[in-house]
């Protein structure tokens, strides 16, 4: 009985693979809200929708979210407008205080 305590206690301390889903050190992570919609626009594979924060784009085919705010990939913060040009492909995104970034 008192084998089985001890390994029991033995199991509950042995260390387990950590899957840990923080950045490294050094690296930013976001806190945005992403419920707060301004604009969709929809290419062939992928809808792309714009919040106040940044902009977050859904692969149809991969079924796989990809956010970009100003800490991985837009220049700045206070969306006010985005589109889709046709004739390239490319987004437009537009900010509060007059910026633009161009995404493909």
């Amino acid at each position: 009985m008192r084998l089985l305590t001890i390994l029991i206690f033995l199991l509950t301390l042995k260390p387990t693979p950590a899957h840990c889903q923080l950045p490294p050190i050094g690296q930013w992570r976001e806190h945005l809200p992403w419920n707060n919609g301004i604009q969709v626009a929809a290419k062939e594979q992928e809808i792309i929708a714009a919040t106040p924060y940044g902009v977050f784009l859904y692969d149809i085919d991969g079924a796989a979210f990809t956010r970009r705010s100003k800490v991985n990939g837009l220049n700045d913060i206070g969306v006010s407008a985005m589109a889709l040009d046709s004739v390239s492909g490319k987004t437009v995104v537009v900010f509060r205080n007059s910026n633009v970034d161009v995404l493909d």
